[in-house]
């Protein structure tokens, strides 16, 4: 197995401000031929990482978006809170224009999302003003490759309201995944089951900004490996989340720390379990008919 090695981040820090929503179709179009152009990475070693970070300031939330969001996911609508998840939406636009910029080295289309953390310090009303910043925080090399990690930041009148941090892994041609079939959990017992629209992608593509073709088509699947279209993963994490609140209901804020395992097919149906211990809920989504398991995480209630 090989031993992690960090790759150091080099000075000086690359800073953007936006002052504009990037067009998201302009920036896939660009993060595809990139990726057919730019030539893959064979050793890390072989390329440099400056620090990096944006900013887009004076926020207003689309309140269509957001109810929009709720609808999908599974929110109530009779609330001017907006959902924690859906405030991670704000930084795919961020996100698109550093891989996509001559700053990011990588191919744009080979990162997969495989970790999330956010934290909330306080409930965000859906017309609060918001500050966002967005860095390149650390890359790790190990067996399966790159593993980037990305600090997200949510300010309102400069108070620290909402912290996320986003792991992608940029996979080694050489890592050939172990045959360890995942087992069915047998201390999480499924309190409820989850439908999975065909056109979900297509819907939650609209609202958060995120439109990779894997989540768009079967076609744009296939042409990505994939047998069909695929559900964000963070749409099964938001989904989940409302679930795991109407099922743990409690009015303090929390923390959510998650892993994305498998790709959810479309359309399918997922089950959904957790188990509550002292001040954690631990759950997880899983296939409704292979049991194999789409996500599995961690709720800290504060």
């Amino acid at each position: 197995m090989k031993t992690p090695e960090t790759i150091e981040l080099k000075s000086p820090e690359q800073t953007i401000v936006l002052h504009k929503d990037p067009f998201m179709p302009m920036v896939l179009v660009k993060g595809i031929l990139l990726s057919i152009f730019r030539s893959s990475v064979d050793s890390p070693h072989n390329i440099t990482f400056n620090k990096f970070s944006s900013a887009f300031n004076n926020i207003k939330l689309d309140l269509n978006k957001i109810s929009q969001f709720k609808k999908i996911c599974g929110y109530p609508q009779d609330t001017d809170t907006v959902p924690m998840l859906y405030l991670q939406s704000l930084f795919i636009g961020q996100f698109g224009k550093y891989i996509t910029s001559s700053f990011f080295p990588l191919l744009p289309m080979g990162l997969i999302h495989t970790k999330q953390k956010i934290l909330q310090t306080r409930k965000i009303n859906q017309n609060e003003v918001l500050n966002t910043k967005f860095s390149l925080d650390k890359i790790i090399n190990n067996e399966k490759g790159l593993e980037l990690t990305f600090l997200l930041e949510i300010t309102s009148k400069e108070e620290l309201v909402w912290k996320g941090v986003t792991t992608t892994l940029s996979k080694s041609k050489k890592y050939k995944k172990r045959k360890n079939p995942d087992q069915a959990s047998k201390t999480i017992t499924p309190f409820t089951i989850i439908d999975v629209p065909n056109d979900i992608g297509r819907q939650y593509a609209k609202v958060s900004g995120d439109y990779n073709p894997h989540h768009l088509s079967a076609f744009f699947a296939k042409l990505f490996g994939f047998k069909r279209a695929i559900a964000h993963g963070m749409w099964s994490l938001a989904r989940s989340i409302s679930a795991l609140e109407k099922q743990f209901p409690d009015n303090n804020l929390f923390s959510i720390d998650v892993s994305f395992k498998r790709p959810l097919f479309l359309p399918g149906t997922a089950m959904l379990g957790a188990i509550k211990e002292n001040q954690n809920i631990i759950f997880e989504l899983r296939d409704n008919v292979t049991k194999i398991p789409h996500l599995a995480g961690t709720i800290h209630i504060q």
